[in-house]
């Protein structure tokens, strides 16, 4: 509904000598000044459904690339001076002094890479660093100006990241370098070196974001999705289409590159009677998801960030697969089971089938009490 504001003026003057003189405007030519559109936007209004809300399982995916991250190493040297100066009287006058060394990337990939040594003298890890820390020894003597110096090295692991091969490459120091075949730079006092990573791209970028239990209305240009457990409402398109996951979604009205995968209760409840629901990815804890569930290369279960390097042939290993009740770490033979990594054709006296647990979110195992856990600092999740 759509009105017209109109105004009508009357100007009334007064004089001190002059008469009454009233002013009026034709109230049949108003003056339009704006228009009030009081119908609802089409974005609030529901249409009519067209069958009655359904219980569904839906999953959110988003086109999400991951920065590309990689290991460098920044490197500081210096040399640390003791100086004795002894007169007559046997008086000693010592002096301390620190001149810092400009390092080369030889240099600092001689302290980075096995037997990381310092000159010649083997340095210690503690952590993220390697170093070699020594004071310079000596002793005075009479009439004479005695000096000593040690070298000292300190070498730190840091992650290094950018957004595509072609991009800047990122330190927690700021932007490193501009190209991507630059492997080396001084930043103040530190030299930093790294190996430039593998320029593969991924051959699809939209991953699982978020998955939850919701109902389902359908409406004539767009459906509505309602969780209540997460009190969410997603507004849906009608059409269908096919993402590079292979999978038929429906677009997210409003956020590009934002789908959603519709799956029946009914549907999924009677094939994981005997074939439960596939997976492909990374397993994130609720709550915290810039952390993946990764096998590490002693075949533990840790809770490692997402952004930390990884490969099919290196570990830690972030991806898996989770097909007919086996959880398998993807790219190989290897399955997780409730208390070791086994191969997946091994079944034994080691049950390896797992049950997902979507109300709770939980992999757990279809033989045993035990839930899929991992350590978490001093925890367990």
């Amino acid at each position: 509904m759509k009105y017209v504001i109109s105004c009508c003026v009357v100007a009334i003057t007064l004089g001190l000598v002059q008469p009454l003189t009233i002013n009026t405007c034709n109230c049949s030519q108003p003056i339009v000044k704006g228009t009030i559109d009081l119908e609802d936007p089409e974005y609030c209004s529901h249409p009519e459904p067209i069958e009655a809300p359904r219980k569904i399982y839906y999953k959110l995916l988003t086109k999400n690339r991951e920065p590309i991250t990689w290991e460098g190493y920044a490197c500081t040297q210096w040399l640390s001076t003791k100086e004795i100066s002894t007169n007559f009287l046997l008086s000693h006058d010592t002096v301390f002094k620190k001149q810092i060394l400009k390092v080369s990337a030889g240099e600092c990939w001689a302290t980075a890479q096995y037997p990381h040594t310092c000159v010649t003298s083997p340095m210690v890890k503690d952590g993220k660093t390697y170093r070699y820390l020594q004071e310079p020894e000596g002793e005075g003597y009479w009439m004479t100006t005695q000096a000593y110096t040690t070298k000292n090295c300190v070498t730190q692991i840091i992650q290094l990241s950018k957004e595509c091969h072609e991009c800047p490459v990122m330190s927690p120091f700021g932007i490193l370098a501009n190209s991507s075949t630059i492997e080396f730079s001084n930043h103040n006092d530190l030299t930093i070196v790294w190996k430039a990573p593998d320029p593969k791209e991924p051959t699809c970028d939209i991953n699982i974001v978020f998955q939850g239990k919701g109902n389902l209305t359908k409406g004539q240009k767009q459906s509505r999705i309602e969780d209540n457990v997460a009190q969410l409402e997603i507004i849906i398109a009608t059409n269908k289409t096919k993402i590079c996951t292979n999978d038929t979604v429906y677009p997210v009205i409003g956020l590009p590159d934002t789908f959603i995968n519709v799956e029946e209760v009914t549907k999924r409840k009677n094939r994981e009677a005997f074939n439960p629901p596939s997976y492909y990815g990374k397993i994130q804890p609720t709550g915290n998801l810039r952390y993946c569930l990764s096998v590490t290369q002693n075949q533990t279960l840790e809770l490692l960030h997402c952004n930390q390097s990884s490969s099919y042939e290196e570990y830690p290993k972030k991806d898996f697969a989770y097909v007919n009740g086996k959880l398998r770490i993807l790219g190989t033979t290897t399955c997780v089971t409730p208390s070791s990594t086994q191969s997946c054709n091994e079944d034994g006296d080691q049950p390896i089938k797992w049950r997902y647990d979507l109300l709770n979110r939980q992999f757990a195992s279809l033989y045993s009490p035990f839930c899929l856990t991992a350590f978490f600092g001093d925890r367990t999740i």
